[in-house]
């Protein structure tokens, strides 16, 4: 098999996704899509806290903004996405601490409220705005989001690893033309550094210290639907340089999973 062409890799494998740009200078609104800010949530609904102590917000998402819905979230109107946040920083460190806590190897096995939350909403109508705590403050600043859309999102080689005749005639010019990691995603191919997702039909689950051990895949069989990569203008940083991703239920669209990837 002679090797792959870009647009021959776009035209099988390609998916539509949406980017999110932290943009200071893109329009904004109170209850529009942010980077490091929450605004809006349920009446009564408390700002969500881990043993006591506030969560940081990550990310809200409008998604009658976004140029493009992957199916699987087209029955929510926002998502809001909260986690730890010590002095340094780095997610990844924080939500490592509650793996210890909690006995648990990997992120992976972490619930949805444990270090993390992922809150959903189906309508607009009836959310109020939600005060951050007036005790807590975080590095991350905060920025409106500035969307793109990609008509086909390319994968990365490693998704082939099982297929030698597409892996190996992968052309680097491939990876090359990826659209940027320092960018939140909805859809397209997650941009994975050193493996396939663990929830995957190639995923190996790798725990806190790296080393890769057995596990039972959750029976609610997550898919890929949001990437947050590190972004420099809202110091929002995952271990080194790395990528957070969030997969929702098919079995179950109440259920998430978060784990991350690092160079």
């Amino acid at each position: 098999m002679k090797e792959l062409t870009v647009d021959e890799i776009a035209e099988r494998w390609g998916r539509p996704a949406s980017l999110m740009h932290a943009d200071p200078s893109a329009p904004s609104r109170e209850d529009g899509s942010w980077f490091g800010r929450v605004t809006l949530a349920a009446p009564g609904e408390a700002w969500p806290t881990y043993k006591g102590v506030p969560l940081g917000p990550r990310l809200q998402i409008r998604l009658d903004e976004a140029p493009y819905v992957p199916t699987s979230l087209r029955d929510l109107a926002l998502i809001t996405f909260f986690t730890l946040s010590d002095d340094s920083d780095d997610i990844a460190a924080d939500l490592h601490d509650v793996m210890r806590e909690l006995g648990v190897k990997s992120e992976i096995e972490l619930p949805n409220g444990q270090g993390w939350l992922i809150r959903t909403y189906q309508s607009l109508d009836g959310l109020v705005p939600i005060a951050t705590p007036s005790n807590k403050t975080w590095l991350s600043g905060t920025s409106p989001v500035r969307w793109e859309f990609v008509e086909r999102d390319l994968p990365e080689s490693l998704e082939f690893a099982d297929m030698p005749e597409v892996s190996e005639n992968w052309p680097d010019a491939a990876d090359e033309a990826r659209t940027s990691t320092d960018v939140a995603r909805l859809g397209g191919w997650p941009s994975v550094f050193q493996r396939p997702l663990p929830w995957g039909p190639l995923g190996k689950a790798i725990d806190w210290q790296g080393k890769p051990y057995d596990w039972t895949p959750p029976a609610f069989e997550p898919e890929f639907v949001l990437e947050l990569g590190s972004v420099d203008e809202v110091s929002f940083y995952v271990d080194d340089g790395g990528t957070m991703y969030l997969g929702r239920g098919t079995n179950d669209a109440s259920q998430w999973c978060l784990t991350w990837d690092a160079t």
